[in-house]
């Protein structure tokens, strides 16, 4: 009896000596390995002529281990863990070649249709030279070595619709206050195309011209960590097709639109793998993203002279409201039109500024209005490009400034007294509030002043 009970806490004790070295942070041994070499589909493309084209590289860098002494406080903290394996789990972590199974069916069926060396990264470009347009295959794929032995697992299944990728998309541009019109380079061996889109936020609208245009596997390369947004079907149109009126975008607003192709098969559609992606701006009442593109817009390639500029602009007329006893500004008001000599390019901006401000049901009044002025010293000056607005100029002063700092002087203009003279426009009023929604801002110390600088409300003078 006193033997058993010696030998049970013997037992006892070395259970508790072993938990205690696995818990100190000793070194101990451990036989097997960690995970096993893995690789991924970094790209799937698809030629016109069906051909499936892949490139696979390493996905995980992987520390192996067997039979050597590590530390736990190095390689495991309180969140991670390994699981140990004996010799006949081991792999060879090697890899020098790569096999690539296809299969109409997701979960059996695979046979190996590719296979071939990896370059000194274990990476590879690998063609699927026997598929068939129309038909929807499941791929993946695996390490070896040099004799055939598996160094590895299989990867994740990818689904691939053999649909040639779609044409490239030329431009997406405001055609319209409400209209983007979409057009794209077409493709053979397509039924149709479809035609996605998504808005963006005002931040991520800015950076557009930055991205790259193609999305693949549900991987998106272009939105460079913007938020991951869905699309949404827009509609689809026939493989003639060259362009589409997308009808549904706001002022403003940016917008990323993507194309893909199809085929019908069994009367399905079966999509092309990736889409191209354009983006565009619904800047039909125009409002540039910056200050640079503005001026390409507006300027004239040669400005040297006032009548290359005044060739640029045009006379619009716009609705105001003023009153019937403009001295005594109170009583009736009535509808008074302003005509205007403004940059052609933002005309339709200015316009459509006016008729908000006409159509307000506070009725604010202006009673004059002027844009377009010539002067040789003054080349960059907003005036001379047509793109800036004075408006009731005695009861809106341009003030004095004093190194850097605003006065109570007047040089332009007599008084400002927004809260007993309604020709004084408030800050922060109608008036301001509506060119401000159309890239046009109102100086501090210039009160009558409202100049074009884009970014749709983004930026304060």
């Amino acid at each position: 009896m006193k033997k058993n009970c010696r030998k049970f806490i013997s037992v006892i004790l070395a259970v508790l000596i072993l938990v205690s070295i696995l818990y100190s942070g000793n070194s101990v041994q451990a036989e097997g390995r960690g995970i096993t070499e893995v690789p991924d589909f970094q790209d799937i493309t698809v030629s016109k002529n069906g051909v499936v084209k892949f490139v696979i590289g390493q996905g995980i860098n992987y520390d192996y281990y067997y039979g050597d002494e590590y530390s736990e406080n190095d390689y495991v903290d309180d969140d991670d863990y390994y699981d140990y394996y004996d010799e006949e789990d081991y792999y060879d972590s090697n890899p020098e070649k790569y096999e690539l199974y296809r299969s109409s069916e997701v979960s059996d069926g695979y046979e190996m249709v590719a296979s071939g060396t990896l370059e000194n990264d274990y990476s590879a470009k690998i063609s699927d030279k026997t598929a068939a347009i129309g038909s929807v295959y499941y791929y993946k794929v695996r390490y070896t070595n040099s004799d055939g032995t598996v160094c590895g697992e299989f990867n994740n299944v990818v689904k691939v619709g053999v649909v040639p990728d779609p044409g490239k998309i030329k431009n997406v541009r405001a055609t319209g206050k409400k209209t983007l019109t979409v057009k794209w380079k077409t493709v053979s061996n397509v039924d149709g195309y479809n035609i996605y889109y998504k808005e963006v936020d005002e931040e991520m609208m800015y950076g557009l011209h930055y991205f790259s245009k193609y999305e693949s596997d549900g991987i998106s390369y272009y939105e460079d960590g913007a938020e991951k947004k869905p699309y949404k079907f827009y509609k689809s149109v026939s493989a003639s097709a060259k362009s589409v009126k997308f009808n549904k975008s706001k002022h403003g607003k940016g917008y990323l639109i993507k194309l893909k192709s199809y085929k019908l098969v069994d009367g399905k559609k079966v999509e092309s793998v990736r889409g191209y992606v354009g983006h565009g701006v619904q800047d039909y009442y125009y409002c540039p993203n910056a200050e640079n593109t503005k001026y390409k817009l507006v300027w004239p390639k040669s400005v040297s002279q006032g009548n290359k500029w005044a060739k640029k602009m045009t006379v619009i007329a716009v609705k105001t409201w003023d009153y019937k006893n403009h001295e005594a500004h109170k009583g009736a008001k009535y509808t008074k039109t302003l005509y205007i000599q403004v940059n052609k390019k933002y005309a339709p901006t200015i316009k459509q500024i006016f008729k908000e401000i006409y159509k307000n049901k506070t009725k604010p009044p202006i009673y004059e209005a002027g844009s377009f002025r010539w002067g040789e010293d003054e080349l960059g000056y907003y005036h001379c490009q047509g793109v800036a607005i004075d408006m009731n100029v005695n009861e809106n002063p341009m003030f004095k400034r004093v190194n850097g700092k605003i006065t109570k002087k007047a040089e332009v203009g007599s008084f400002y007294k927004p809260k007993t003279n309604p020709y004084s426009f408030p800050r922060n009023g109608v008036v301001e509030n509506t060119f401000r929604k159309y890239g046009f801002y109102r100086l501090n110390h210039d009160l009558m002043h409202f100049e074009a600088h884009g970014n749709c409300g983004s930026c304060n003078y």
